[in-house]
């Protein structure tokens, strides 16, 4: 296009200083509006606000949306924020935002990212064409949604991040009713063989695999060893206090205190500000920093020395079989335990 028009303006029979002016304006112009695209923006956006717990989620339209699609992607978001509040009552932020981008091919939500600035939010790609139904048994937006409860911690503890958002994916869909008990407790099982499988690079610490994940396309390590983490600190803090503390009660507690501080944290500092928080049992930064790695045998994972490990055999027995009837594990859930 920019092209066609340097063509047209720069002919014989005009000035050629007035024609390079107008062409330089016009490619300062087309600059600005790729920019606006690449952020997010566009002057073809419509904008929406829908609240939620006392947080505003200011969603971002592209041009692409037909009104009856964007009625049924706001039913799906507003089932969204809800699922979202049964973590711990709370958003994670005052103001999220939403963009939502068009791609009518593959299942409803085909990707989605984080966005890391301010103001924080998600950027989804949807397929319109897919029923409400299958937009909310999708795990994608409440994945996508709890990154937002921690600040980036940084590439070599993706795992942290991304075992946060995975471990709570499928807990708040089975809080919310989309999922059952027992189909959660069966994603997470899964999820955990595919870690488990995912041993190609068995030399190498997690902390490795997270920086190159891309490279090395360890996402199933990477992703379910930090599930596995946040799995062992949740039933850890509901048995020693007898369900009084929760991995819920520790983000809610960090929100408040410390998450709006900062956009980034390195993980070893999330886990102090943390224990600060509740005096967490599970989760303690190291004395020194060796790098040391130690070897998690529950999956054969590598987990960084400012990790404190639990109970490795115990939990490799119980998750070789669905969990059933636990009661730390139900109350992870928000289901009473058996009378």
């Amino acid at each position: 296009m920019i092209k066609a028009l340097f063509s047209k303006l720069i002919t014989p029979g005009k000035p050629l200083i007035r024609s390079l002016s107008i062409a330089c304006a016009l490619l300062f112009y087309s600059t600005l509006l790729d920019a606006q695209s690449l952020d997010g923006h566009s002057n073809n956006e419509a904008i929406e606000r829908m609240t939620f717990q006392g947080s505003v989620f200011e969603v971002h339209w592209n041009h692409q949306f037909r009104r009856d699609e964007r009625v049924k992607i706001k039913k799906w978001l507003q089932t969204a924020g809800d699922t979202l509040a049964l973590l711990n009552g709370t958003m994670p932020q005052d103001l999220i935002q939403i963009q939502f981008r068009v791609r009518r091919s593959g299942n409803a939500v085909p990707f989605a990212q984080v966005l890391r600035r301010h103001p924080q939010g998600v950027i989804f790609q949807v397929n319109p064409t897919r029923s409400l139904e299958e937009f909310i048994d999708d795990w994608t937006a409440p994945h996508e949604l709890v990154h937002l409860f921690i600040p980036y911690p940084g590439e070599a503890d993706l795992w942290l991040s991304e075992g946060l958002a995975t471990y709570y994916q499928y807990l708040l869909q089975a809080r919310a009713g989309i999922k059952t008990e027992q189909q959660a407790w069966q994603k997470i099982y899964e999820g955990f063989e595919r870690g488990r499988k995912d041993n190609r690079y068995p030399h190498l610490p997690l902390e490795d695999l997270s920086s190159d994940m891309r490279e090395y396309r360890s996402y199933m390590r990477v992703y379910w060893s930090g599930t596995l983490y946040f799995l062992e600190a949740d039933m850890a803090l509901r048995q020693a206090s007898g369900g009084t503390q929760t991995l819920d009660s520790v983000i809610g507690v960090f929100v408040n205190c410390c998450r709006p501080e900062r956009i980034y944290w390195p993980g070893s500092s999330l886990v102090k500000a943390w224990t600060k928080a509740r005096a967490t049992p599970f989760l303690r930064s190291s004395t020194t920093n060796t790098g040391n790695i130690k070897h998690y045998r529950i999956i054969g994972i590598y987990l960084p020395a400012w990790v404190l490990l639990l109970r490795g055999a115990e939990w490799c027995s119980a998750l070789h079989t669905p969990p059933r009837g636990n009661f730390a594990m139900r109350s992870a859930l928000h289901i009473s335990a058996p009378r």
